[in-house]
């Protein structure tokens, strides 16, 4: 549904839909009869309060496995889709757009859910309604995974949990970040550590700390994930300002450091760092594959297949389609000349990463 069509849009710079692509784009086979499961798994559950809302994290799960981790083993699809439309219920939870909403209660069922990636029946008798299907698809995604693989995604998780709460407690003070805080922010609000374990599982690939925890592999998928997120800012903006949701983007964020940037330019100038940070991140992991061998090449072929992934999911996902944007969404190979020579974001975040270099 066309919803921007009630708001009044101050003007956007030139393309700003178009995104810097270098990557293809694939699509995992089995897309629409996963996502009828993982609807009817979330209807079963009531997910979200109701079928509708139970229907979109459904749907916005399988999007995100078929496009995003198109090469995901097909008996580890649907646990992996299912837990993954209960994760956007937490983040819906976590990270509440409509005021009114207690930081406490927030604060207090993610620290459940953090204690349920360690005893997934501690709170079985409880009887509550967001931890039961969390309880339930837990069990067989630790039938489906590697130790290492199952290790490394509850740890992300559980940081993922409490990082959301970070935007949620900038919202509650209203006060909106610079951009170096809202990079950090954004990346741990965003769950992008998680995104290492679930490209490893796509992949089939297993996250040894020898290799996962060298800094230049961590600088390279650090700069990848967040890359994608700040996509997000862009193709999730109409719908977010016709619903009225409180939501912190990097032109705010640019905004919030020199408040006499316009709103045009705040996005041209987000755009631009967009696209430095992917060619950064280009640069990070072919230093990292100079010297790797076929798993991490299987694992950065993942994460670039991950970041190609994120166009066509956000135009199928229900959770962030909207007509005009998804109409207008194009993806080019030509890299623009404000990403083609090595300068960086000036921010302490971006810049520990090219230190590396």
């Amino acid at each position: 549904m066309n919803m921007t069509s009630r708001v009044a849009i101050p003007a956007l710079p030139p393309g700003f839909l178009t995104f810097w692509q270098p990557f293809p784009a694939e699509e995992g086979p089995g897309g629409e009869r996963l996502r009828a499961e993982c609807t009817a798994w979330a209807q079963r559950f009531n997910i979200g309060g109701n079928a509708e809302q139970a229907m979109v994290y459904g749907a916005v799960a399988a999007a995100l496995v078929t496009h995003v981790l198109p090469h995901t083993p097909s008996p580890i699809k649907r646990p992996l889709a299912d837990y993954l439309g209960w994760g956007w219920f937490a983040n819906d939870l976590a990270m509440p757009t409509t005021p009114n909403v207690s930081l406490a209660d927030c604060v207090r069922a993610m620290s459940r859910f953090a204690r349920m990636t360690h005893s997934p029946r501690v709170w079985q008798d409880d009887g509550n309604p967001a931890e039961a299907p969390f309880q339930e698809v837990l069990p067989r995604l630790r039938a489906a995974l590697s130790d290492a693989q199952f290790h490394l995604l509850m740890r992300t998780l559980e940081s993922w949990l409490f990082n959301m709460l970070w935007e949620t407690a900038l919202r509650d003070r209203g006060t909106p970040p610079g951009v170096n805080e809202y990079l950090a922010m954004r990346y741990g609000s965003g769950g992008l550590d998680v995104m290492v374990p679930l490209v490893c599982i796509a992949e089939e690939v297993e996250p040894y700390l020898a290799t996962f925890g060298s800094p230049l592999v961590v600088a390279a998928s650090e700069a990848g994930f967040l890359t994608a997120a700040i996509d997000n800012d862009r193709y999730s903006y109409f719908k977010e300002v016709a619903l009225g949701q409180r939501k912190y983007n990097l032109a705010k964020a640019l905004q919030a450091d020199d408040p006499d940037l316009g709103f045009e330019e705040a996005w041209r100038q987000a755009i631009v760092m967009r696209d430095q940070l992917l060619a950064l991140y280009l640069r990070l992991r072919d230093k990292a594959l100079a010297t790797a061998g076929p798993a991490m090449h299987g694992y950065f072929s993942g994460v670039d297949r991950s970041i190609a992934g994120n166009m066509p999911f956000c135009i199928t996902a229900l959770r962030y389609l909207d007509a005009k944007a998804a109409n207008t969404v194009r993806v080019t190979a030509d890299r623009p000349a404000h990403a083609v020579s090595d300068r960086v974001p000036p921010y302490p975040t971006v810049t520990q990463w090219a230190d590396l270099l």
